[in-house]
C-alpha cells in the first residue's frame, strides 16, 4: 500500500534565533578555528556562500534529504529544493542582500517544497539567515526536520482539536499559494465493544496508527484528536474519485485483524473526507465537513413503510 501519512509535529525552540545567528554565516570556506556546528540541535543547518554553493552542513541534512553532508559541499542548494520552488528561494536569497532582513526570512510561510534523494516531496519550514555583519554575502538555512519515512512509526500525539485546525490552517495556506488542491479525511476506528477496556483501544489504535505510517508520502499528514478518531490530509490530491480510491484502500487495509488479548480482533474504521477546496476553504469547516462525512457514510439508511 502506498498509503499517505499524516502527522502534525511540535518542533522545540525558536527556529532562527542566537546562537546560530551569531555562530554560523556561510560567506566563504570554513575557517580551522570555526565553532563546530552542534548536531544535538532540533534544526538542521545549512551555510551557503555568496556563489550560492552549500559549505557548512550538519548531519541532520542526511535524514532530511537523504544526502551526507561530505556529498553536498560544493554543490548548488537547487540538490535540496523541488524544481517548482528553486525559483521562489533564489528571490528570497536576493531579498537577503537587498533588504535588512536580521531575523530571517520565513521559509514557512513561502510555500517551498524540499526534495528527499528518493524524489519525496515535503513542506520547507524554517529560516533564512543573512550572513554575519561585515560578511561578502552568504546565507544560512535553519531548517526544521522532517519525520523520515521509518520513524515515529508507532507514535502518533494526540492533539486538541483548535491546534489541529491551526495546523490546517498553516497546510491550506502552502496549498493556496502554490494552487493545489488537498482531501482531508477523518478516520473513526471503531472499536465496538472494545471501546470500554483502555488497553484494547490503544492497541488497536496504535496498530492502525502504524498501518497508516507505513509507505506514507512525505507531503502528508497525519493527527490524532480524540480516543478513536484521525485526520488525515492527503496533500496534491484532486478530484472526489481519487480520494475515494485511497479511502477504500486504507478501509481495507486498517480492517485486517489486529493481535489483542492473546486473539485477533478487526477494526471497522469509519472514514469521511472533505475536499478543498471544493467543499471548504476554511480549516474548522473542513474539519466539520469531514466529520459529517464520517457519520454520514456510515450511517444506516431510511428504510420508508407505506
Amino acid at each position: 500500500m502506498n498509503s499517505p501519512d499524516f502527522h502534525f509535529d511540535q518542533h522545540p525552540g525558536q527556529v532562527g534565533t542566537p546562537p546560530y545567528t551569531t555562530v554560523l554565516h556561510a560567506s566563504g570556506p570554513t575557517p580551522h578555528h570555526a565553532p563546530r556546528i552542534p548536531n544535538t540541535t532540533p534544526e538542521v543547518l545549512v551555510c551557503i556562500d555568496a556563489q550560492e554553493q552549500i559549505v557548512i552542513c550538519d548531519h541532520g541534512v542526511e535524514p532530511l534529504f537523504g544526502h551526507s553532508p561530505e556529498a553536498l559541499r560544493g554543490n548548488s542548494w537547487k540538490h535540496l529544493v523541488a524544481h517548482q520552488s528553486q525559483q521562489r528561494l533564489s528571490d528570497l536569497l536576493q531579498q537577503v542582500d537587498t533588504s535588512p532582513h536580521p531575523d530571517g526570512i520565513d521559509l514557512g510561510q513561502a510555500g517551498l517544497l524540499g526534495q528527499h534523494q528518493d524524489g519525496a516531496l515535503f513542506p520547507l519550514d524554517g529560516r533564512i539567515l543573512p550572513a554575519r555583519s561585515g560578511a561578502s554575502g552568504g546565507y544560512t538555512l535553519v531548517l526544521r526536520p522532517a519525520p523520515r519515512r521509518d520513524d515515529g512509526c508507532d507514535h502518533c500525539p494526540e492533539v486538541e482539536r483548535p491546534h489541529l485546525i491551526d495546523q490546517l490552517d498553516r497546510a491550506l495556506q502552502q496549498h493556496r499559494r502554490l494552487n493545489r488542491s488537498c482531501a482531508l479525511l477523518v478516520i473513526d476506528i471503531a472499536l465496538g465493544r472494545h471501546h470500554a477496556n483502555p488497553a484494547h483501544t490503544e492497541t488497536m489504535m496504535q496498530a492502525c496508527i502504524q498501518r497508516l505510517q507505513h509507505g506514507r508520502r512525505r507531503q502528508d499528514r497525519l493527527a490524532r484528536f480524540g480516543a478513536s478518531r484521525l485526520a488525515l490530509l492527503l496533500s496534491e490530491i484532486t478530484g472526489v474519485d481519487k480520494v475515494e480510491r485511497v479511502v477504500e484502500r486504507l478501509r481495507t487495509t486498517l480492517s485486517q485483524p489486529v493481535e489483542s488479548a492473546g486473539g485477533q480482533h478487526r477494526p471497522s474504521p469509519r472514514i469521511g473526507f472533505a475536499c478543498y477546496p471544493e467543499d471548504a476553504i476554511c480549516p474548522a469547516t473542513l474539519l466539520d465537513h469531514g466529520e459529517r462525512s464520517c457519520t454520514e457514510r456510515h450511517r444506516p439508511p431510511t428504510i420508508l413503510v407505506s
